[in-house]
């Protein structure tokens, strides 16, 4: 049991700040994954920053480089 306890303190929870790792209020008018506007704020800028980043599973094409295929 305490097995169960210790792996899941582990893990993200999803009522927690994704910035700060803080609590989240449950207020009827509070909504999203953060805890305060600052941390939002905080979160906006890395995406600005370029910190984080959407991945692709899509090898680039050879268009891509302005070449046609058909030479």
């Amino acid at each position: 049991m305490n097995k169960e306890k210790d792996a899941s303190s582990t893990k993200p929870s999803s009522d927690r700040c994704r910035v700060c790792n803080k609590p989240i209020p449950q207020d009827a008018d509070h909504k999203g994954p953060f805890c305060s506007h600052r941390c939002k704020l905080q979160d906006l800028s890395k995406w600005f920053g370029e910190e984080y980043r959407v991945g692709s599973h899509h090898a680039p094409s050879a268009d891509a480089d302005g070449e046609a295929d058909n030479e």
